[in-house]
């Protein structure tokens, strides 16, 4: 009977700890650069297309001003960018190794054609399985002179890829999808999935592949958002829990274990 005690005392703080970490999100800790996501951006008309890449430095960071908590950056940026064949402007860059990124970038065509861009944001993480997934995309066009604007999908993908190493996992905007703007004006699109049980584990980053046509002179604003959050496995841990003790109690002639965890925990241990 002492033995049963100790394994009763034993499960017990196992669900009382896997219910706290059920309900508290990981604290991200000091920034490091190996934790940094990284802006790709290309143009994709050539056998060996030019293309851009940049890592904001720890420095270019601060801690997230809003609920979503993480990091983001403190100012937006801007480059001339691919050979002055486009200009990016990166409005907000946000993240958390728990993980989830955001950013919001505005990429303008400056040729005199309409072009394909390849964008991606991919933040190095791991992460367990089973988690959630979810995620979203607004992409909005806006005219740089007055004979219109169109951002489109291309060669059959979607404008928005949530991707795990590498690895398309979910799709928005699929194709074919468009949003054009009159002459001078500007036009938006949304649209969201999740939260989505996946079984793929995070072995190094997280990213967002988009992927768009773009009308000369004119200007693609993408907001973009990827999340992966921990199934709660410590949920599954309980009903294992729960279906231990009223094994348990049966079998002693105690009682049937019912209601909350914590509190026949106690009562069986008294």
């Amino acid at each position: 009977m002492n033995a049963l005690r100790v394994s009763i005392r034993i499960l017990c703080a196992a669900l009382a700890l896997s219910c706290v970490l059920a309900t508290q999100q990981l604290f991200a800790g000091p920034l490091t650069a190996n934790q940094i996501p990284t802006i790709t951006i290309a143009i994709e008309d050539e056998p060996e297309p030019p293309n851009w890449s940049y890592t904001p430095p720890v420095d270019a960071y601060r801690p997230a001003t809003d609920a979503d908590g993480g990091y983001e950056l403190a100012s937006p940026q801007d480059f001339d960018i691919l050979e002055n064949r486009a200009h990016v402007r990166i409005e907000e860059l946000q993240f958390d190794p728990d993980p989830f990124v955001l950013n919001n970038i505005l990429v303008t065509n400056t040729t005199n054609s309409t072009q394909i861009f390849s964008a991606f944001v991919g933040l190095p993480t791991s992460f367990g399985a089973p988690n959630s997934i979810s995620g979203n995309v607004r992409t909005s066009v806006i005219d740089g002179g007055l004979d219109g604007a169109t951002v489109a999908t291309v060669g059959g993908q979607a404008l928005y890829q949530a991707q795990i190493d590498f690895a398309t996992v979910a799709t928005l905007q699929n194709d074919p999808f468009s949003v054009s703007a009159p002459g001078g004006g500007s036009n938006t699109a949304s649209e969201s999935f999740g939260p989505t049980s996946n079984a793929v584990p995070v072995n190094s980053n997280i990213g967002i592949q988009l992927r768009f046509t773009l009308t000369a002179g004119d200007t693609a604003a993408i907001l973009s958002r990827f999340d992966v959050v921990p199934e709660p496995a410590s949920l599954a841990l309980v009903g294992i829990g729960l279906a231990l003790l009223t094994g348990i109690a049966g079998r002693v002639g105690r009682r049937q274990v019912t209601g909350s965890p914590s509190r026949e925990c106690l009562e069986f241990q008294n």
